[in-house]
């Protein structure tokens, strides 16, 4: 009889092999862990370098407006002068609520411009007049007279004080505009020219004169003298009126 013999395969213990294979696991579990602490160790303390570009703000900056308020302005008074030695004087009249400049050789006076060219005005308010001139060897004498008048009858201000007709010319000094009218008279040596400015303020009509005065034999002056000196008191006179203001 034959005995069949065993395949050197089928001779291996079983038992022996799965314990091998297990080994190898635990070998290869443990190898992977090893490594994979010592590279988390390394990376731990090797720092890492970290750089970085800054961005810069290139965008345009809102401009920032400030509003500053213009300052109010305020009316001020700079009177002309016939030269520059002539110092001036002001008249302020509170109650009338006007002012003007004057040449300080000008005096108030109690001639009142109304006692020598008349008009309707019923109240003389203030005048000023230059001293009397007179030339040696003549009776020459020239005077000049600015004088402010009032009136509550104001249908009657712009008629012209020579011949009563209506005034036609006008004239603005200082932001009020005036209607005005001039005049001449002459009697015995004596001759007066005049130029009125009269305007209604409220209820009120104001009147502005300025009165040349001259009284002469007309021989025994020099005629040029006498021209240039009225001249030069017609300027002083309209200088005054170009400082009147009223406030």
């Amino acid at each position: 009889m034959d005995t069949a013999i065993p395949t050197s395969s089928s001779a291996r213990p079983t038992g022996d092999i799965s314990s091998i294979q297990w080994g190898k696991t635990l070998l290869i579990a443990l190898g992977l862990c090893l490594f994979g602490g010592i590279c988390l160790y390394i990376g731990h303390e090797i720092p890492v370098t970290q750089s970085y570009t800054p961005i810069s703000d290139t965008s345009t900056p809102t401009p920032t407006v400030t509003m500053t308020a213009s300052p109010t302005a305020s009316a001020t008074v700079t009177p002309t002068t016939t030269s520059p030695a002539t110092s001036m004087k002001t008249y302020t009249n509170t109650p009338y609520n006007f002012t003007f400049q004057y040449p300080s050789d000008f005096a108030i006076t109690s001639t009142s411009a109304l006692t020598i060219q008349p008009s309707y005005m019923g109240q003389a308010i203030v005048s000023i007049e230059n001293p009397t001139g007179q030339y040696a060897l003549s009776n020459y004498k020239q005077y000049s007279i600015f004088g402010v008048d009032e009136s509550t009858d104001t249908t009657k201000c712009y008629v012209n004080p020579a011949d009563n007709s209506q005034m036609t010319l006008t004239k603005t000094v200082n932001g009020t505009t005036y209607m005005y009218a001039t005049a001449s008279n002459g009697a015995a040596g004596t001759t007066t020219t005049s130029t009125t400015y009269r305007v209604i303020k409220g209820q009120t009509c104001f009147e502005f004169m300025e009165l040349l005065g001259v009284s002469t034999d007309g021989n025994s002056i020099d005629t040029t003298k006498a021209n240039a000196s009225k001249a030069a008191s017609n300027a002083e006179l309209a200088q005054i009126f170009s400082t009147v203001t009223f406030n």
